[in-house]
């Protein structure tokens, strides 16, 4: 009989309060532990609590490259498949074999650079995991599996791949470093192509780094090396032989009306345009220019039709331990059976 609206709201605020205060508090315990939210208690906050904060963030820093260091590769297309996995099949007796060469100077000559020097150290390098309190046989343990501390490390790949010392030595040496990032270079480089995260780059990810890193230098071959120099100048040639109006850039239609013109030693190999294959050479000329332009929609200027190309036959050819000389990935001579 003395329940009133009035007392009703004091009954619900007291609630939500208590409700609040549990969420609170579980939200808490999840995001910091129970000793962690003591030591945030400011009347129990003591200097060896803050002794064990910077030693747990040294630590962090310590390992952070080891765990989740995997490139953000968002921007990776399918490339040199789906619909314009045709056309460069019937590129292939002209592209492939320069680009296989190009490909195989450039990782060989950085695979045989000295992987260590005094005046640059690897900042990738695992023995940087260790610290002053763990012993030699601690160490030695995980030298044999470096799996212990990077649950991405695989032996077979990683012995085969590029370390930031080679990559600091050969790409001052060939030129490819940038105003920008003058002092990181070498780290910028294997951060943003190593996608395995084991602190490396194997060969897949140092030809789609030597690709992409490389756009502003595919028409400065007079300052540059090892910038795919074969291959380049082929594209180049066939970039002016479809440019028929000079003006710089390729269309969707300049393509299928010149490419059957391109000489190749077996014409009849993978031919897309004979007229029974012409709504595939359509479909595949359209997925290379959609997948490969940039600012101007249906339309390539020299350096998008040159890296289009680069990266398809990349995606085609390239695994993490080396090249692939046949048609194991594209399975080209399925598609034409």
């Amino acid at each position: 009989t003395k329940y009133t609206e009035e007392s009703e709201d004091v009954e619900n605020t007291k609630l939500r309060a208590h409700s609040t205060k549990q969420n609170e508090d579980f939200i808490m315990s999840k995001i910091i532990s129970p000793a962690k939210l003591e030591a945030l208690d400011c009347t129990k906050y003591t200097e060896e609590s803050e002794d064990e904060d910077e030693k747990e963030n040294k630590k962090n820093s310590r390992t952070s490259f080891l765990r989740g260091g995997k490139a953000d590769l968002w921007w990776v297309k399918p490339w040199g498949y789906e619909s314009s996995a045709y056309l460069f099949d019937y590129l292939e007796q002209v592209i492939k074999p320069s680009f296989l060469a190009d490909s195989e100077e450039i990782f060989t000559e950085l695979f045989e650079a000295p992987d260590e020097d005094e005046n640059y150290k690897d900042p990738f390098d695992y023995e940087n995991y260790f610290s002053e309190n763990m012993t030699e046989e601690e160490k030695n343990t995980i030298r044999a599996n470096w799996a212990l501390i990077n649950p991405n490390y695989v032996k077979s790949i990683y012995e085969k791949s590029i370390n930031a010392v080679q990559l600091n030595l050969k790409m001052k040496d060939w030129n490819w470093v940038r105003k920008s990032d003058r002092s990181n270079y070498a780290k910028n480089f294997v951060s943003k192509y190593d996608a395995m995260g084991q602190g490396r780059v194997n060969f897949r990810d140092t030809i789609l780094g030597a690709i992409h890193h490389n756009k502003k230098n595919y028409m400065r071959q007079q300052i540059v090396d090892n910038v795919f120099p074969k291959t380049i100048k082929i594209l180049n040639g066939i970039f002016t032989f479809l440019d028929c109006n000079n003006d710089a850039y390729i269309s969707a239609e300049e393509l299928l009306k010149n490419l059957p013109k391109l000489a190749r030693k077996e014409p009849e190999l993978y031919n897309i345009f004979t007229p029974k294959m012409k709504n595939i050479a359509a479909r595949a000329i359209n997925d290379f220019v959609l997948k490969s332009h940039g600012s101007m929609n249906g339309i390539l200027n020299k350096k998008e039709f040159i890296s289009g190309i680069l990266y398809g036959f990349w995606n085609r050819q390239t695994e993490r331990t080396g090249l692939l000389e046949d048609d194991s990935r594209t399975l080209a001579k399925l598609r034409w059976k």
